[in-house]
């Protein structure tokens, strides 16, 4: 989540990139922002566009990672999905989680030569996979894994993020994506569903990202930070200079085991953001009702995944959104990478995701690697060398931008 603007020439030599405002689930707390590697950036998780049986499921880390960036021995990475299922629609939105949890635990071995390290994930079915980083070919038992560098897929214009979230007005459009050629470490899995999640019933699952201190012992592990859906942590929980900063706390907690006073508080900050964001076009689409049950439906912070629809492009937060009108589900869910996320949340807080669609002018991306990684090659050369170098210097005071009372765009 960053600051990028240029206002000359001798700018974009001496600076290139400086990150404008936070994105997605990059650099969500200030922890974060010192410890890298520790910070969990996206999920992406969708059935296959080849076999409608197999499930693909993206974690992204280490924003803004520089060439030599790698993964840590000390961490590790999860992938926890759980069964579930619609508990409430229109003004009460709630998904019931059910149990068990299916979980691909994975850790990495580092060497000195980049072609020796691995990466082992221990799978819901018991098996143990051993794979070579940056290899794309990485195939056992049914199980594809890569672990490497990739070019951030997320989509973000940040001087037009930075207006809606922190000074009340919607920007013009502008195709400006300030993540391309800025580079992620991610870690992509392809597996059979009905092999991983056996047992499974429902035909709805609910997909987290997780990042703990390697442990053996599950229920002691120490979590550092978790990923859902994009912009809660960012967006959602914004904070202003007058409350809490509450990301470092939010992402240290287990996503499907959040207590009701966790449940109050995180609620509570994402209805007066929604509050904030619907008043941003003169026009009240939520009201004090609807703004809660929205707030405690973002709060159960995973993807959700209709894994018995094919597959397809542009179905992020279908399934919440036929829940929200009371309709019937038509699309498959979950996330691809390319998708205009910040377009669907946007809509969504600002005019209900009825009438024009609110857009910040990047054209989706539409996976174009539509094999497995699904990710683009990162970026080398000296320009992608210099926005690496420069973000993470700029990004400690911008990132922890508070929104001011009466600041509005100039």
């Amino acid at each position: 989540m960053k600051y990028y603007y240029c206002r000359s020439l001798l700018c974009v030599a001496l600076f290139v990139v400086v990150v404008h405002s936070q994105s997605s689930d990059h650099v969500d707390g200030e922890l974060l922002i010192d410890h890298p590697v520790s910070d969990l950036t996206d999920l992406f998780a969708f059935v296959s566009p080849h076999q409608s049986n197999r499930l693909v499921v993206v974690l992204n880390s280490y924003p803004f990672v520089p060439r030599n960036g790698h993964f840590s021995e000390v961490l590790m990475y999860s992938i926890r999905i759980r069964p579930a299922s619609i508990a409430g629609i229109r003004e009460h939105p709630k998904f019931k989680i059910h149990d068990p949890e299916y979980r691909f635990n994975c850790t990495f071995n580092l060497s000195d030569d980049v072609k020796e390290s691995t990466v082992e994930c221990k799978t819901p079915s018991h098996k143990r996979i051993v794979a070579l980083l940056e290899n794309k070919k990485n195939s056992e038992k049914g199980i594809q894994i890569f672990a490497g560098q990739r070019q951030d897929p997320f989509l973000f214009n940040s001087q037009w993020f930075g207006q809606v979230v922190f000074e009340n007005c919607i920007p013009p459009a502008a195709a400006k994506n300030d993540l391309a050629n800025l580079n992620v470490l991610s870690l992509v899995l392809e597996f059979d569903i009905y092999s991983e999640l056996k047992g499974l019933k429902q035909s709805y699952i609910a997909i987290a990202g997780e990042l703990s201190r390697k442990t053996e012992d599950w229920e002691k592990r120490k979590i550092l930070d978790r990923v859902g859906r994009p912009e809660i942590s960012n967006a959602s929980l914004a904070a202003s200079n007058t409350n809490e900063d509450l990301r470092f706390h939010y992402n240290q907690k287990d996503t499907f085991n959040l207590d009701d006073e966790a449940i109050s508080l995180y609620s509570g900050r994402i209805k007066e953001n929604i509050h904030y964001y619907d008043a941003i076009d003169g026009v009240i689409d939520w009201n004090d009702e609807s703004r809660q049950s929205l707030a405690e439906l973002l709060v159960q912070d995973f993807l959700v995944l209709d894994y018995r629809k094919p597959f397809s492009t542009g179905s992020y937060f279908s399934i919440e959104r036929a829940m929200l009108r009371g309709q019937i589900n038509t699309r498959g869910g979950g996330r691809v990478p390319g998708e205009r996320v910040i377009n669907t949340l946007a809509s969504l807080f600002i005019n209900g995701g009825y009438g024009s669609a609110i857009v910040d002018g990047i054209p989706a991306k539409n996976i174009r690697h539509s094999h497995f990684p699904y990710l683009e090659k990162p970026g080398r050369g000296p320009w992608p060398y210099l926005k690496q170098r420069l973000a993470p210097r700029v990004v400690k005071a911008l990132s922890l931008r508070r929104r001011v009372a009466g600041e509005t765009c100039k």
